[in-house]
């Protein structure tokens, strides 16, 4: 099964025509109020407003933003092992530390290792969720979500969302805690849309000390304002023109997912 890139993005295509001949630049710290409304939509089930979304470039700096702004020089955060190996980086050059809380199978299940968080360690400052996790494909169980809230708010910490796989979700249910404690929810449409080359994503603010928080994170995303606003602009007719990919998208790695599981049925059978 393939997918014709040239088809499909007709509206978009009339959407960069519109922008070079009507262009005004009107720069937000927060990004452009047209792109966060359509951003708040995807949040129906949780009430994040327009105002409790900032617009960057990319995920990686989203991160990079968070951990400059609200934590401090040798500041720890909790990263979960496995993971992808790009978080070591960013904090580094954020000037922050990182140490691991494990990922462990139970009964064929990806899950939490929550003793590994319970570390007693005043400079823990944020805990980072990987939820779909790479490279081990784990949806935070709501049990293990249920311990990871409870740590964040006995331990009044950040709790970090990396949700940008949330879109391919093949089991399991991607969860939010319900918790007043400050929360940060990182995505963008580098993986949920398949568009890296278009450089979009945002942060997402949640709990008591949000204002504070936001405050911040505006200041430092106003020095930058590394997002295009022509890809901001065009934001709305992106989601609406990947709709119908994304189902195709879904169907192709459910055949994809299948012919590996025979494919390993196999490889179990010859090699006993």
């Amino acid at each position: 099964t393939s997918l014709d890139p040239r088809v499909g993005y007709e509206e978009i295509e009339l959407g960069l025509k519109g922008y070079f001949n009507d262009r005004r630049y009107m720069p937000d710290p927060k990004g452009s109020m047209k792109a966060r409304k359509e951003i708040v939509k995807l949040y129906k089930d949780i009430s994040l407003k327009i105002d409790d979304i900032l617009i960057t470039a990319s995920t990686s700096e989203s991160y990079n933003l968070i951990f400059s702004s609200l934590l401090k020089h040798n500041d720890i955060i909790l990263l979960p092992k496995p993971s992808y190996p790009l978080f070591e980086h960013l904090a580094r050059y954020s000037r922050v530390r990182v140490r691991y809380y494990d990922l462990v199978i139970r009964n064929g299940q990806w899950r939490i290792d929550i003793d590994s968080i319970k570390v007693d360690d005043k400079r823990i400052k944020a805990i980072v969720l990987i939820t779909p996790n790479n490279p081990t494909g784990m949806v935070t169980h709501k049990e293990d979500m249920e311990a990871v809230k409870k740590i964040v708010e006995d331990k009044d910490l950040y709790l970090i969302i990396d949700e940008v796989f949330s879109s391919y979700v093949y089991k399991g249910e991607h969860i939010y805690p319900d918790t007043n404690q400050n929360v940060f929810i990182l995505n963008g449409i580098s993986k949920s849309l398949a568009l890296p080359d278009l450089k979009l994503a945002w942060i997402g603010v949640k709990g008591r000390d949000k204002e504070k928080m936001i405050d911040k994170l505006e200041t430092a995303n106003d020095t930058y304002l590394n997002c295009s606003y022509l890809v901001q602009e065009l934001l709305p007719k992106i989601l609406r023109s990947s709709v119908n990919f994304r189902k195709k998208w879904i169907e192709i790695l459910k055949e994809n997912r299948e012919e590996l599981k025979r494919f390993l049925s196999k490889e179990k059978n010859i090699f006993g």
